[in-house]
């Protein structure tokens, strides 16, 4: 799983909306949009606190190699919109 669907969905989980998000690290939403596109990665700086806000570790994020358990719906989300655009709504 790539980095990008990993910060999608944890984002989801932890109940964030882009926006809010995007806020608590202090990017703006386009540069958060830019790293779940796939466009950008992270500096170190912003790669840090979206390890704390996520309960998470870079390692993780970045092992492709390294999936998340999704439910139902994340299943659903994530088939429907790997054959679309990528991107989670």
């Amino acid at each position: 799983m790539d980095f990008k669907d990993k910060i999608e969905i944890m984002i989801r989980r932890k109940g964030y909306s882009k926006t809010d998000f995007a806020a608590k690290l202090g990017i703006t939403y386009r540069a958060l949009a830019n790293y779940i596109s796939g466009a950008r990665m992270p500096k170190e700086e912003i790669m840090a606190k979206m390890e704390k806000e996520l309960d998470t570790t870079r390692s993780f994020l970045l092992d492709k190699s390294k999936s998340l358990i999704l439910n139902s719906e994340e299943r659903f989300i994530f088939n429907a919109s790997s054959k679309s655009t990528g991107v989670w709504d």
